[in-house]
């Protein structure tokens, strides 16, 4: 809105969903999702969905998958159920222009907790670097047109004073900064326009805050 920018945004929702899942509910036709529905900012949210439901609910210009985020970094775990999921869901896409994408998911907190963190040694770096060579690698062989690389932002925002603070939990991201440097991402990822200097943020962040985000985001 403060960009001038009408989006309707649609989130197949399952907490901690693999790639695998979604190629099994896919599969079935389960009516597994919680489909949460944004339209002029406004959240509709519509209980056990199918994803064929929301695939032809718009003609969306983007879809996206997203693997959960201890794969995200493993290679094998992609397959065949991405391959798969972008048959399914160009078999059943409304616009047949619609973009391919692929949601680059962020590295743990480097005091993380997650029983799944020791799939990379329990370290930042190398978790970060696996998931953007494997997103890389996924993209490229898979035909996705582009990758919204939350992942990169958020460590691009890690470099700054802010440090290590952009999780809640060491991986579910804060709802002030690490989302707005998500949402920054996603925004100008899919409008091509610069996020830099956009007028909206939460009231929580300072104007030192979101220009940090602002500029992680600028990729």
């Amino acid at each position: 809105k403060a960009d001038g920018v009408q989006l309707i945004i649609g989130n197949m929702y399952i907490g901690g969903c693999s790639l695998q899942t979604h190629w099994a509910n896919a599969s079935s036709n389960a009516a597994a999702y919680s489909y949460r529905k944004i339209v002029n900012g406004d959240t509709t949210v519509y209980a056990g969905r199918t994803l064929e439901s929301a695939i032809t609910d718009e003609q969306w210009d983007y879809i996206s998958f997203q693997q959960v985020s201890q794969y995200s970094g493993k290679y094998v775990t992609y397959y065949p159920y991405i391959t798969n999921l972008i048959n399914y869901t160009k078999s059943r896409a409304t616009n047949p222009a619609v973009k391919l994408c692929l949601h680059r998911t962020w590295a743990y907190a480097t005091n993380s907790t997650h029983t799944e963190y020791d799939y990379y040694q329990s370290n930042q770096k190398i978790m970060f670097d696996s998931i953007v060579n494997v997103t890389k690698r996924v993209a490229s062989e898979a035909g996705l047109q582009t990758i919204i690389p939350s992942g990169t932002a958020i460590q691009n925002a890690r470099s700054s004073y802010i440090g290590d603070n952009f999780t809640r939990d060491g991986y579910h991201l804060t709802t002030g900064l690490g989302r707005y440097v998500a949402a920054c991402t996603w925004y100008q990822k899919i409008t091509g326009r610069n996020v830099i200097g956009n007028t909206f943020a939460t009231k929580v962040l300072s104007a030192t805050e979101i220009e940090i985000d602002q500029k992680a985001a600028n990729l």
